[in-house]
């Protein structure tokens, strides 16, 4: 079989199924338990938020307080020679 007769497999679409197709199905579910699942991804989300937002606050203070400390003064080429 010559190259340009051969194709890649085509990938598969989301409606085909398979275990990929959706993330959870809250609606196939019994109404308590739904309700359960909805109220444990919203206080999960939440906390996560929180969590995040926290250590974005605590990265801020920690590069407030880091010293500044440049790297060159010039732009001036040096030769390795003159050092030596």
């Amino acid at each position: 079989m010559s190259w340009p007769a051969r194709t890649a497999p085509r990938p598969r679409k989301l409606q085909e199924g398979g275990s990929g197709t959706r993330l959870l199905g809250v609606n196939h579910l019994p109404p308590q338990l739904a309700e359960l699942v909805r109220h444990a991804y919203g206080d999960a989300t939440g906390r996560i938020f929180l969590i995040a937002a926290a250590c974005a606050v605590v990265s801020l203070v920690a590069v407030v307080f880091i010293k500044e400390v440049p790297l060159r003064k010039t732009v001036a080429k040096v030769d390795v020679a003159e050092d030596l």
